[in-house]
This record gives structure tokens, C-alpha cells and sequence, in this order.
């Protein structure tokens, strides 16, 4: 009798065994598998496009936003923003959009998946360059054409090559 009871438990024991040799070969041919497939199968960035070529050449021919669609996400986080210009932005992947808030100028980026909102400044690295100030303060420049010198306070020659605008508020 006993006997055939260790007989039974090296039975059980060795088939326990086996499963389990099975269950482990199973994983690894399985995790081989997705390997050989995540190499071999073509990867986008942004989800869109040709894995190889992606959008290089032309990211609007793959990822597209209108100015309806930026005043829409971006009036979800303030009602009184006015969208003036949706463009692509100096750094891949990113939309710029020129706003305008309260007749306060500027720029705010929206990613190509459209759910993320980026404040601040994009900055070249290589030439240190500020893109984003560099392009909010050409929005913001005055055109001096425009201002009304009619009722203004003359000091100086009228033909002075320079001229500076003072502007007071009396009461």
C-alpha cells in the first residue's frame, strides 16, 4: 500500500512538473513572439502616417487643426479667448496658436493629439534663440502709421529721423 502511495505522489509530482515546464516555455515562445513583432512591425510617433517616412515632408498632410477646433479647446479653459491663427509650430508635433485675450496677444501650443494645452516659450538650443518671445513681440508691435499726432505736444523739429510717442493719462 504503501507503495503504490508513493508511487501516485512521484505520478502527481511529475505531472505537476511537466505543467509547469509547459507553462514556462509557453511564456517564453509567447514573449519571443511579441518581441519579433514589435520589432518587425512599422511604430508612428504620433499614430498617423508612414512608420518610416512619418509626416517629415509635410505633418498637415497627416495631423490637420482649424481655428474653429483650437477656439473650442481652448475657450473650454477661458470663454474670452479669441484665436487669431493656428500654424505649425517651430517644434514638431505642436500646433501654435495666436490668441488674443481682453486685446492681450499671444501664443499657447496644442499637441497633434489635441488634448494637451503648452504655455511658455519655445527656446532653440543650439542658438539660444526664444522663438516664442521673438514672435509675441512682433505681434504686439505697435504701427506707429496709425497713431494720431493731431492734437499731440511737439518738442523738437517735425522732420527729426527719430521720434518717441509719450502717452499720459490726465485724469
Amino acid at each position: 500500500m504503501k507503495t503504490k502511495a508513493k508511487t501516485l505522489i512521484k505520478t502527481k509530482t511529475l505531472i505537476k512538473a511537466k505543467a509547469l515546464i509547459k507553462a514556462k516555455a509557453l511564456i517564453i515562445i509567447t514573449v519571443l513572439a511579441l518581441l519579433t513583432l514589435a520589432y518587425a512591425l512599422p511604430v508612428s510617433a504620433f499614430g498617423k502616417g508612414d512608420a518610416k517616412a512619418g509626416c517629415q515632408a509635410d505633418c498637415k498632410s497627416c495631423h490637420s487643426l482649424t481655428r474653429e477646433e483650437a477656439a473650442e479647446i481652448l475657450r473650454s479653459t477661458n470663454p474670452k479667448i479669441i484665436v487669431d491663427a493656428v500654424q505649425q509650430a517651430p517644434a514638431k508635433g505642436l500646433w501654435e496658436i495666436s490668441i488674443r485675450v481682453d486685446n492681450e496677444k499671444g501664443i499657447v501650443y496644442i499637441d497633434y493629439s489635441k488634448e494637451n494645452i503648452i504655455l511658455g516659450s519655445i527656446i532653440k538650443i543650439k542658438s539660444k534663440k526664444n522663438v516664442t518671445g521673438e514672435k509675441v513681440s512682433e505681434m504686439n508691435k505697435a504701427d506707429v502709421s496709425k497713431i494720431n499726432v493731431k492734437n499731440a505736444l511737439l518738442l523738437g523739429s517735425i522732420a527729426a529721423r527719430h521720434k518717441l510717442f509719450v502717452f499720459d493719462d490726465p485724469d
